[in-house]
């Protein structure tokens, strides 16, 4: 099997510059959000800005700033999963982005 994998790799040589092309691909995959739904969690919410979830909790969330969830019933009774709506996440960062000083 080990064989078979090299004889492939043998007959699609790359040069070093190929290789890092795809890299930085990968890496730039790697470091984008890719959060894309409607509605987010809070760990969404930590993952679009590179926050833990902790900080998120304790330090964002409560902001009387901050978008209110999304008001929806769980099926079961226990207290619902907090969901926002991204677009309305996203344009309360973009509004308390800070301003660069030069």
């Amino acid at each position: 099997m080990e064989q078979i994998e090299k004889q492939e790799l043998d007959e699609q040589p790359i040069s070093n510059n190929q290789l890092f092309a795809k890299l930085c691909e990968v890496e730039k995959l790697l470091i984008t959000p890719k959060v894309e739904k409607g509605l987010w969690t809070i760990q969404d919410i930590a993952d679009y800005m590179g926050f833990s979830y902790g900080h998120v909790f304790k330090n964002i969330i409560p902001d009387p700033r901050f978008p209110a969830p999304v008001d929806i019933e769980s099926r079961t009774n226990k207290d619902p999963k907090k969901l926002f709506v991204s677009e309305e996440v996203k344009a309360f960062f973009t509004r308390h982005k800070r301003k660069k000083y030069t």
